[in-house]
């Protein structure tokens, strides 16, 4: 699949492609009787999917009464935003010498401080493909339980609190040299960017109350 194309992702796996071009007048298609429920775009990744249901959509809203306020879908009314947005995503996942897992435990991580039910439900599944639920489950207390977690991830973490929390923060120069001598330059930098991009997820996730797969 070349960078004009995008996959089609439903919960069955691939049920098609899209070119880039095209993609506007898809997401006009998209209405809740269409019977399009449940399908992704996905830009060359796994993670990297953006949910094309609309919110008062049965099968994917969260039950909560106060959540069936119909918010707007970011992607498609932004789809160029959305696009640079997730080459940003593909860039992290990609193209970046940082371990995979790191990446997934720092996004997780980075959710759970915001709050965004959509990026926490998505990242503790990718987690789950290499970690034991034991781990995840505690990693709100990563600081309680620093044998579980490797000196890099340690640090990751500490990192990824330090540039989220920004306002309390203002990235000390403590945390600064603490994640300095944990990381590559060139790594720090990546680390840093990928905490950028999930605070900017998380910032549109929550406010337009993306979906969750998970279910009662």
């Amino acid at each position: 699949m070349d960078d004009n194309t995008i996959a089609l992702v439903s919960p069955r796996g691939l049920i098609g492609t899209l070119r880039q071009t095209n993609l506007g007048t898809f997401l006009r298609s998209l209405s809740p009787t269409s019977g399009r429920t449940g399908i992704f775009i996905c830009a060359g990744c796994h993670s990297g999917r953006i949910p094309l249901v609309r919110h008062g959509d049965a099968d994917f809203g969260s039950g909560r009464k106060e959540d069936q306020m119909n918010r707007l879908n970011w992607s498609e009314v932004a789809p160029a935003g959305a696009k640079a947005l997730y080459g940003v995503h593909h860039y992290v996942t990609n193209s970046t010498a940082l371990p995979e897992e790191l990446i997934h435990l720092v996004f997780l991580r980075v959710s759970q401080i915001n709050g965004c039910a959509h990026c926490i439900d998505l990242h503790t599944r990718d987690l789950l493909k290499t970690m034991p639920i034991d781990k995840i489950a505690l990693l709100p207390v990563w600081h309680e339980v620093p044998h579980l977690f490797p000196d890099q991830y340690r640090a990751a973490l500490a990192w990824a609190e330090e540039v989220t929390r920004v306002s309390e923060t203002h990235a000390s120069d403590a945390a600064y040299a603490a994640a300095a001598e944990a990381f590559e330059p060139k790594d720090l930098v990546d680390l840093t960017i990928a905490i950028a991009a999930m605070n900017a997820f998380n910032r549109l996730g929550a406010p337009f109350r993306l979906p969750v797969a998970a279910k009662p």
